[in-house]
């Protein structure tokens, strides 16, 4: 009769899922999983072909924790659009590590998962019917926003910066008033004082 199979693979994958989270995707190697089970390296081979394959499980599990993220934020806000920048920056915030293995990664090396998360035809879409913008001011805000929301969070994530909830929330709408007053200034042609 075979051995009866002490860990499963979903001890595995949590296992390495919390390594990932306070220390990154590089700690994830057979070693330091098997020594976060109390195990060999035995029975992570016997459950993945290979490290890479545990790796895409981790990372499987990052992206729903973001997903829980904007679920958990969902009605932060006033707004859909503020509450998924809110998300994002908290995400930054609280899983620095998950943070950067999932969306500071070169393009071709994020999941299908984490294209999903790429809301620009939702945002825009909310922006023109709820405020009045059309189709290219809408763009043109998303885009700024964007550029600034992901700067910010990837300063957090590197713990460059520090901010409580409520910073975050004004650093938004400030922001975010910023770029429409230019948007209203440059379709105007008011002249803004220079830099």
């Amino acid at each position: 009769m075979p051995p009866k199979v002490r860990f499963q693979q979903q001890d595995i994958i949590s296992a390495a899922y919390e390594l990932a989270r306070k220390k990154g995707l590089d700690a994830i190697n057979a070693r330091s999983v098997a020594g976060e089970i109390g195990c060999s390296t035995q029975p992570i081979f016997r459950v993945f072909e290979n490290m890479e394959q545990l790796k895409a499980r981790v990372l499987e599990k990052a992206v729903q924790r973001f997903s829980d993220f904007i679920e958990e934020n969902k009605n932060c806000c006033e707004s859909p659009f503020k509450s998924l920048g809110m998300a994002y920056l908290l995400y930054a915030t609280k899983e620095p590590h998950l943070f950067h293995m999932v969306f500071m990664r070169h393009p071709m090396e994020k999941p299908a998962e984490v294209q999903a998360f790429n809301c620009r035809d939702l945002v825009i879409e909310t922006l023109v019917k709820k405020s009045g913008f059309s189709k290219e001011q809408a763009e043109a805000i998303h885009m700024h926003m964007w550029v600034y929301t992901y700067g910010l969070a990837a300063m957090l994530a590197t713990e460059q910066l520090s901010f409580t909830t409520d910073e975050l929330s004004e650093l938004l709408i400030m922001e975010y008033r910023a770029v429409v007053s230019a948007l209203v200034c440059e379709e105007t042609k008011q002249i803004l004082p220079p830099v």
